[in-house]
């Protein structure tokens, strides 16, 4: 009974150390990374405008847009990260794990 209940241990500890790393990942990405690449596309609209327009145009509008768009790639990356991390992850080490229990 204790060898299972290390097991379980084990992989709980796992799915938390998982968990966490994602986390400061996320908290990573969201402070440092995001904001970079903010202003990155922001000077790439600012250049079109003013190659297109004549003009440095760019509107409130314009800023709420690629500040979602940037939104909706990271936590889309996170997520994926999160879902391949469980779908993948956690059943190769309960496999792994009953592999070498039945040997």
């Amino acid at each position: 009974m204790s060898v299972h209940r290390r097991r379980f241990q084990f992989s709980l500890r796992a799915l938390v150390i998982v968990t966490l790393l994602c986390g400061g990942f996320f908290g990573l990405w969201r402070a440092y990374v995001q904001p970079r690449l903010a202003t990155i596309e922001k000077v790439h609209v600012t250049f079109w405008y003013i190659a297109l327009e004549g003009k440095p145009v760019v509107t409130e509008r314009d800023d709420k847009r690629f500040d979602v768009a940037f939104s909706v790639v990271y936590v889309t990356l996170f997520h994926v990260l999160v879902i391949v991390l469980v779908t993948v992850g956690l059943p190769l080490v309960v496999f792994s794990r009953l592999d070498s229990h039945g040997s």
